[in-house]
């Protein structure tokens, strides 16, 4: 048997080991003495490998060797140069110039030779050569390119930035898609409700001293923000029933019909069918800011009906409802029995999607509803599980990708009410797990984890999330039932919601992690490990960050569960704290609306068949939040500005004191008092008795807020003469107070300062039309 001496020694060393010539020498010395000898038939300076051989006929192997050495088979041979140059060069030529081309392919030798080599063997400039070694240091030779990351810096005040994005997170303004994101920032898309155009106009009149036109434009391009007459996407049913369903109506009716006035006709009828029920009828629903519905004597828009508790009576029906058997009608009348089948399957999918609607505004309004029961001890919380996150690479393969494990992540947006204002704080606590399990215990401890982290603790939370099965479970019900005695907080309600308002909040956040955590990859650093989550994700605004691994125990695994009968058809949970329940778990299957289904203590035992214990979890420290998350409180008018008549706006708009041009337009009219909204100006209400005295007072105040107005009209023009003169809404109120110490005006006749800044902006923009106005009069 022959070995080859360096090749063998190899496997008995590190990798790494560099063999030095001292033990070479020992290891010949152990050959020699064992009885081998040396058969290489070249010397030292031609090759450095070595055979040896423990034949007692070495000679014979010796000379086989010699044979093959001078026939060239243990030698490697001479590079051929020029058909090496020759095939280099026909690369580059069928190679682009740019980084991924000439300049990748060169790079593979450009270190290896000198610049006159290449030069001379391939007619390649300097700064290519240059370029290819630059590309071997950075990317290695021969790699492509990784694409480098864009960087957006926002030259913009943070204040002009944070009112673009209260106005285009406005529900008003845009509709945000539950599932769908931009495949380029990550983010949801948005659907808006009216031209962007519109939308400018909107904003100018809400913020006049706010972004200028160009920038807002700029803004809303991109695929982010989408506006169509068909807002498919919002949601599975609504992209299924509110739009395919549409969409396959129309083909039947242009594919079916010969006579091209009918078609066009029943196109035209199904196109205001599909507006109607997409946007229209959802506006004629009567839901209180409490959440609340009461009976309307339309059948069509009542909820309580269509919940099923309704016992009062109803005097008719909506025409434009009416509509859509009518439509179906007319096309049995003009299609073939065959397809008479199909139209029935149509209609009953269109009843269901109107059915959807009303079930998804009546829903969504409960998460304004809940937040406008915040005070200073309470809290709302929204749950959801974000998909489980997997390791990324930068340079990851397709082999590395399938097979892989990662990590789960747990989010839980907690609101609470800023002291003194109108505003919300939002802190994201966001947990990521090596548990796989996404069930009622790895719920209730992340739970514990955020509550266990607060200071001040609220006494009385809210909490809202998805109907998902590691949510509504009778496990995770009988938990929340202990809470009073853990932490001493009452847990008010948990509400399930499906698709709406409170999930997009959250998922909206969850486009920020996934954003967050590409960036990261398209920067070179890889998501390998669960700490690299808590790097990746750490800067979004409000966000805390923290490792929890659930503590499990076997007896979790026990085939006997907990039940509540009927708990997958309760969507509204509470647990009284006093009183005659206390102690009771009480659900129904509509959020304000029904009869509640009781668990009292007796029943709970007997339900119970796991012993309920308080979560320990292993947590680490969150991490602390760089900026805060605000919002604005929702709208607690209860008044969508849209729906009203001009006749009703301008009403509106009286009660409120706030001044009416009899020449205004609607549009203009609606503006005025969705600003008056934001700004809460409320209602002025006299309570006086005589009805003689209430003309005379109000008479007298009518007078007194004219006189008021007027005063700051002269301080509004003595600044656009004099801008050296120009009034603030804060000076404007100092020089009234002035007036009050005076004795010109009362206390009570001192508007706010929100609505001297109100009044500012209307009043400019009503100045800036009469002055484009003269020049047309003369």
């Amino acid at each position: 048997m022959i070995i080859e001496l360096h090749s063998n020694l190899k496997q008995l060393y590190p990798i790494d080991h560099q063999l030095s010539e001292r033990e070479l020498n020992a290891w010949r010395m152990i050959l020699r003495n064992i009885g081998c000898h040396n058969i290489t038939p070249f010397l030292k300076q031609e090759s450095k490998y070595e055979f040896w051989t423990r034949s007692p006929h070495s000679n014979i192997e010796q000379n086989a060797l010699k044979q093959l050495h001078e026939l060239g088979f243990l030698l490697k041979r001479p590079m051929d140069s020029e058909n090496f140059w020759s095939c280099f060069q026909k690369s580059l030529t069928v190679n682009k110039k740019g980084i991924n081309g000439k300049q990748r392919i060169l790079s593979i030798i450009a270190d290896d030779f000198k610049y006159d080599e290449l030069h001379k063997q391939l007619s390649v400039s300097n700064d290519l050569i240059s370029r290819a070694r630059k590309h071997c240091r950075l990317y290695g030779p021969g790699n492509s390119s990784m694409k480098k990351p864009s960087f957006t810096r926002e030259k913009l005040p943070i204040e002009k930035i944070q009112e673009f994005e209260n106005f285009i997170s406005d529900k008003a303004h845009v509709i945000m898609s539950s599932y769908k994101t931009d495949s380029k920032t990550g983010a949801p898309v948005k659907y808006l409700c009216d031209t962007k155009q519109t939308l400018w106009e909107k904003f100018h009149a809400e913020f006049p001293d706010g972004i200028r036109h160009t920038t807002f434009m700029t803004k809303l391009q991109g695929n982010e923000y989408v506006y169509k007459e068909d807002l498919g996407g919002l949601c599975s049913t609504c992209s299924r029933y509110g739009y395919e369903i549409f969409d396959d109506i129309r083909k039947l009716i242009e594919s079916k019909i010969a006579d091209i006035l009918i078609k066009k006709q029943l196109l035209n009828d199904l196109e205001k069918l599909q507006r109607f029920l997409k946007r229209d009828y959802e506006k004629n629903l009567d839901i209180s800011d409490k959440g609340t519905t009461k009976h309307n004597l339309c059948i069509s828009y009542c909820l309580l009906w269509a919940f099923g508790v309704c016992t009062e009576q109803h005097t008719h029906a909506s025409e434009e409802c009416a509509k859509l058997f009518t439509l179906f009608k007319h096309l049995k009348n003009q299609l073939s029995m065959d397809l008479h089948e199909d139209l029935d399957e149509y209609q009953n999918h269109l009843l269901y999607f109107l059915a959807h609607q009303a079930c998804k505004v009546y829903l969504n309004a409960q998460f304004n509803a809940n937040l406008l029961e915040l005070d200073k001890n309470g809290a709302v919380l929204v749950v959801d599980y974000k998909m489980k996150i997997l390791p990324k690479s930068s340079r990851e393969t397709k082999a590395e990708f399938f097979g892989k494990k990662g990590w789960t992540l747990h989010s839980i947006l907690m609101y609470t009410k800023k002291l003194g204002s109108q505003k919300l704080d939002i802190h994201a606590y966001d947990h990521w797990s090596m548990d796989a399990r996404q069930d009622s215990w790895f719920t209730a401890s992340s739970l514990h984890a955020v509550i266990e982290s607060l200071e001040n603790k609220p006494k009385w939370i809210i909490i809202i999330s998805d109907n998902g099965s590691h949510y509504h479970n009778a496990d995770l019900m009988m938990i929340l039932g202990h809470w009073l005695d853990w932490y001493q907080i009452n847990v008010k309600k948990w509400v399930f919601l499906e698709a709406g308002e409170a999930k997009t909040t959250i998922d909206s956040h969850h486009a920020q992690i996934t954003h967050a955590i590409k960036r990261q990859v398209r920067l070179g650093l890889d998501i390998m490990e669960g700490v690299d989550i808590e790097t990746a994700i750490r800067e979004i605004q409000g966000t805390s960050v923290v490792h929890l691994e659930p503590n499990r125990t076997r007896d979790q695994n026990k085939k006997a569960k907990n039940t509540l009968p009927g708990n997958s058809n309760l969507f509204e949970w509470t647990w009284p704290g006093d009183g005659p329940m206390e102690g009771y778990i009480l659900g129904r299957e509509v959020p304000n609306i029904g009869e509640w289904t009781q668990f009292s203590l007796a029943r709970i035992a007997n339900l119970q068949k796991n012993k309920i214990e308080i979560p320990k979890p292993t947590v680490s420290a969150h991490t602390v939040p760089k900026s805060q998350w605000i919002v604005s409180m929702p709208n607690t008018s209860g008044i969508d500005p849209k729906r009203l008549t001009k006749e009703q706006l301008s009403l509106e708009l009286t009660k409120r004191k706030i001044n009416v041009v009899k020449t205004a337009k609607r549009d203009e009219l609606i503006r005025e008092l969705e600003l008056a909204i934001t700004n809460n100006i409320e209602i002025i209400q006299d309570t006086s008795d005589a009805s003689e005295e209430k003309g005379a007072s109000e008479e007298k105040e009518n007078t007194n807020i004219i006189w008021v107005w007027k005063i700051l009209e002269e301080y509004f023009l003595e600044g656009d003469v004099d801008k050296s003169k120009r009034y603030t809404a804060a000076t404007m109120l100092e020089s009234l107070k002035k007036k009050v110490e005076g004795g010109e005006l009362g206390d009570d006749e001192i508007p706010k300062l929100q609505t001297v800044q109100s009044w500012i902006s209307r009043y400019s923009a009503q100045h800036r039309q009469k002055m484009a106005e003269i020049p047309l009069n003369k």
